[in-house]
């Protein structure tokens, strides 16, 4: 059995409630007052901005995205040598 991380099962299930009511309204029929929809629209809307990679900084104090991206490795040693 696969398993995910923590972070990744704690995002899709706080996603979960949005779905429900999408699939109420989709399969039976329901009626979503305006507040329902903002409060979905409200919580995907968090989930995005929580799945967004922030920058961090290297030991140098560098911004650097999560994945660290450098397309010529032994310039880098040089430098750091």
């Amino acid at each position: 059995m696969p398993t995910c991380p923590a972070s990744t099962a704690t995002t899709l299930s706080l996603l979960e409630p949005a779905v429900t009511a999408a699939l109420a309204v989709l399969s039976v029929g329901e009626r979503l007052p305006a507040t329902g929809w903002m409060g979905t629209a409200l919580v995907i809307a968090c989930l995005a901005v929580l799945t967004i990679p922030t920058p961090t900084r290297n030991s140098r104090g560098r911004l650097r995205n999560s994945v660290d991206h450098d397309s010529d490795p032994p310039a880098r040693a040089a430098r750091a040598a």
